[in-house]
């Protein structure tokens, strides 16, 4: 992301694992979805990032935060896009 500081990512994958979700928040990712859910929650999500936000999977939210990791602070400065 050095070359594009603006780009937001969203990571579309089959692990729920904490520990791998936290790893590609700590990278910058904008948002992580899970494939199972991605029906659902995928567009919520790219409308979340558009307005300049952050996105986890619901079911994922709660054990990110008992493992410890918190939103990306890169993801969350980006200026939303138009």
């Amino acid at each position: 992301m050095g070359r594009h500081p603006n780009l937001r990512l969203i990571v579309l994958s089959v692990h729920d694992e904490p520990t791998v979700v936290g790893q590609m928040l700590s990278a910058g990712v904008a948002g992580f979805v899970l494939k199972r859910s991605a029906a659902t929650d995928l567009i919520p999500a790219v409308n979340k990032i558009l307005r300049g936000g952050t996105n986890v999977c619901p079911e994922l939210e709660e054990p990110l935060r008992k493992a410890g990791n918190q939103e990306p602070a890169a993801a969350k400065s980006a200026p939303p896009m138009e």
